[in-house]
């Protein structure tokens, strides 16, 4: 749980709102493109009850927790949270989906959930070299295959 780890392709999540969710070792992680474009993880778990706010793969505006409402924009931030404003010392603006470090390599989408993690470029760093001929910023993904696999 401390290295860069492959998820998908960048072409998975294409366009704002495009997501994928998933388990990865029991964790459950959203990988979303905002409306910036940017591509970004976080843990898909709602704040208040830890909930799953997205599940499978989809284009959304926002993730919303089915069991209170709760509502995440595409950034992972509250936008709304029903019967809450007279709540005591509740903020809603300290309220969001835990970040997971995310980043892409030639068209790879790879995350971390160590917060101190090398960035991925340096982690890449050699991958350049050794795998440049390869060309992978220009494939674009024909089928995907998923495995469950009893490891460590």
């Amino acid at each position: 749980m401390k290295d860069w780890l492959c998820v998908g392709r960048a072409e998975e999540i294409d366009k704002p709102g495009d997501f994928m969710a998933f388990c990865i070792m029991g964790e459950p992680i959203v990988v979303t493109r905002n409306h910036a474009g940017a591509i970004q993880a976080f843990a898909n778990v709602c704040a208040h009850r830890g909930v799953g706010v997205a599940g499978g793969a989809g284009n959304t505006g926002e993730f919303m927790c089915p069991y209170h409402g709760w509502l995440y924009d595409l950034d992972g931030r509250l936008l709304g949270a029903p019967y809450m404003k007279d709540a005591e010392g509740f903020d809603p603006k300290t309220c969001r989906l835990p970040p997971i470090q995310c980043g892409t390599w030639q068209g790879w989408v790879f995350v971390n959930f160590d917060a101190g993690a090398i960035p991925l470029v340096d982690y890449v760093a050699d991958w350049d070299r050794k795998l440049g001929f390869l060309h992978m910023e220009r494939c674009r993904l024909a089928d995907k295959l998923v495995f469950e696999i009893d490891c460590n």
